[in-house]
């Protein structure tokens, strides 16, 4: 569940993270793409496809439970490792000594804090680096604790998913959702992060259709009963758009314009 601060709070994150964010960047890998400047999940689902047509197979990924299994002692380690300030690492300590309330003791972070998102890059950049740097593998993208791994054969990319549940188990206390996970050839499409990504098109998977469609009635609704002005409306109308816009959604675009009162 989202479990954000409170407003007080989060000006002091938000602080912080003006602080923390260039400190991490330095160390940050390049196709990490979340809560990262100028990344984001386009330019992610852009960089798959583009590895979708050099390499054949695919192994997607993702950390179970990730925010609720975040390792306190694992993070607290990180965190000296790259930041020597004593009044840093106190203030840092106690944001993260405030774990959600269902979280086990020593573990979690609150998924709606802004410094969270900092952590979890922190924690998973070790694998980042792990898989880029130690395993050699050029073709690789995380967004958040989703990540994909090509390569040109099933073997080693299977031999790759058992290195990495090892390094995750061992050196940052965190488990993978599937304990085998399928090697998949790209031509099948690889869902991720809302679109299904294909070599040479790229398509909004059926809940991604469904939240959008749904957005656009509700604000249509809002701005019927008089809740939003017509600039508010086209506004968000505008970035709904804009976000089904990065697959090849033109019909569907299309044929909510001709019932719609929004010309997307």
């Amino acid at each position: 569940a989202i479990c954000a601060a409170p407003f007080r709070d989060r000006v002091v994150h938000h602080a912080v993270c003006d602080v923390l964010e260039p400190v991490f960047e330095r160390r940050a890998c390049h196709d990490s793409y979340a809560c990262r400047r100028g990344k984001g999940s386009h330019a992610a689902i852009r960089r798959a496809q583009a590895f979708a047509r050099r390499w054949p197979y695919v192994l997607k990924c993702d950390v179970r439970r990730f925010f609720a299994s975040v390792d306190h002692e694992v993070l607290r380690t990180l965190l000296r490792r790259v930041l020597k300030d004593r009044a840093v690492l106190a203030l840092l300590d106690r944001i993260i000594d405030h774990p959600p309330p269902d979280a086990l003791p020593g573990r979690g972070l609150p998924i709606g804090n802004l410094t969270s998102q900092h952590f979890a890059n922190l924690v998973l950049g070790e694998l980042d680096h792990h898989v880029k740097d130690r395993l050699a593998l050029p073709a690789y993208i995380r967004y958040m604790d989703d990540f994909l791994l090509f390569g040109d054969g099933k073997a080693r990319l299977h031999e790759l998913h058992a290195e990495v549940r090892r390094f995750l188990r061992e050196r940052l206390r965190l488990e993978l959702k599937a304990s085998l996970a399928p090697v998949n050839p790209v031509s099948e499409g690889i869902g991720f992060l809302g679109f299904r990504v294909y070599p040479r098109t790229i398509r909004l998977n059926q809940r991604t259709r469904r939240r959008f469609l749904r957005k656009v009635r509700g604000i249509e609704r809002a701005y019927q009963i008089g809740a939003i002005d017509l600039g508010a409306l086209s506004s968000r109308a505008a970035s709904l758009y804009a976000h089904v816009g990065h697959a090849d959604s033109y019909r569907l675009r299309r044929r909510v314009c001709a019932t719609s009162i929004i010309d997307g």
